[in-house]
């Protein structure tokens, strides 16, 4: 199972990769025809994108539970601020 971090860092490095299908002029993906290169970029494009929202989904994961003891430990404080704000305006 990979992390959160994880799933960026392979986002990265398959972006970058499917750069390099369209400037291969040398070596053995120049052999290939642009047709085949484009369609491997492709692939390699999504599942970059695959793996950034799963970054995404990763971070939110994270962030959610912190959230929610954040508004806990803050809802007392909110009711009494609501409360002296409807005293204010009621006098």
């Amino acid at each position: 199972m990979m992390t959160g971090s994880e799933h960026t860092r392979e986002a990265e490095r398959l972006a970058a990769s499917a750069e390099t299908w369209m400037d291969a002029d040398h070596g053995w993906r120049a052999e290939m025809s642009t047709q085949e290169r484009i369609l491997r970029r492709s692939v390699d494009l999504q599942a970059a994108q695959v793996h950034a929202t799963l970054a995404q989904t990763a971070a939110a994961n994270e962030y959610i539970p912190l959230m929610r003891q954040a508004l806990a430990e803050l809802a007392p404080h909110a009711e009494a601020t609501a409360e002296a704000t409807a005293e204010e305006g009621a006098s």
